[in-house]
């Protein structure tokens, strides 16, 4: 009788390590998966800065031809997409597509400005033969899908009179 036996807290029982498991289990699997989300991030922000790099490089190849000269470069059909290359040690336009990276697409487009009567840009207008309007795409299979992204500036004839 004076014997009691306390049986408590003798061990771990199976469900108490299940349940340990399971925690660790939950723990491992969330860090993980936000691992992959932000390699998956950090991937597509790759890309992303390559593209806007390549849209910098692209509105100053176009301001390289034209420096070259104003008269080529104006008679670039408008509103019709162009490619840039680099032939020998200068930048030209081309229509042929050269995949930059075998990724990369790059193409721009010239148009047209117009002034109204105050002398602004306008839609309609008269036509300002020393300005042109340059649109600059990059573009790049993104997850199934095509992403691009564009810039516009307006280049005048600076040399030329």
């Amino acid at each position: 009788m004076d014997k009691i036996i306390n049986k408590k807290n003798k061990g771990i029982s199976l469900i108490e390590v299940l349940i340990g498991l399971s925690i660790l289990l939950v723990s491992l699997v969330s860090v993980i998966s936000t691992y992959n989300f932000f390699l998956k991030v950090a991937n597509n922000n790759t890309e992303v800065i390559k593209a806007e790099f390549l849209l910098e490089e692209g509105i100053e190849s176009i301001r390289f031809v034209r420096d070259k000269s104003w008269s080529d470069f104006s008679n670039i059909p408008v509103d019709t997409s162009h490619y840039l290359a680099f032939q020998g040690n200068s930048w030209s336009s081309t229509t042929t597509d050269p995949y930059i990276d075998g990724f990369f697409e790059r193409s721009y487009i010239l148009n047209n400005v117009y002034r109204d009567a105050n002398d602004d840009i306008a839609e309609i207008g008269v036509l300002d033969e020393g300005i042109k309007k340059v649109t600059v795409f990059v573009s790049w299979p993104n997850s199934g899908s095509t992403s691009t992204l564009s810039t516009s500036v307006y280049l005048a004839n600076l040399f030329d009179n």
